[in-house]
C-alpha cells in the first residue's frame, strides 16, 4: 500500500503529458480499493469479535470491557 503512494506521488510530480497522469489515476484508484477491501475485512473480523461476548440478560445493559474500547481503537487506527 506504502509503495503505491509513493509511486503515485512520483507520477504525479513528474507526470508531463496526459498518459503519465493518467496512470497516476489508476495507480491512486487501486490503493484506495485496497484500503476499502482492507477496512471491509478488519470490520468483518471485529464483528465477528463482538459476538463472542456474552449478550445481557432481562434487559440490563452490559458494561463494555476495555477489551472492547481497544479493539475498537485498533479497528479505526488501522482504517486510517
Amino acid at each position: 500500500m506504502v509503495v503505491l503512494f509513493v509511486i503515485w506521488a512520483a507520477f504525479k510530480r513528474f507526470a508531463n503529458n496526459k498518459i503519465v497522469k493518467n496512470i497516476a489515476f489508476i495507480i491512486y484508484s487501486l490503493n484506495i480499493i485496497l484500503i476499502l477491501i482492507l477496512c471491509k475485512n478488519y470490520l468483518r473480523q471485529f464483528k465477528i469479535n463482538l459476538s463472542s461476548f456474552n449478550q445481557p440478560k432481562g434487559g440490563k445493559t452490559m458494561r463494555l470491557s476495555q477489551d472492547y474500547r481497544s479493539k475498537k481503537a485498533y479497528v479505526a487506527l488501522d482504517c486510517a
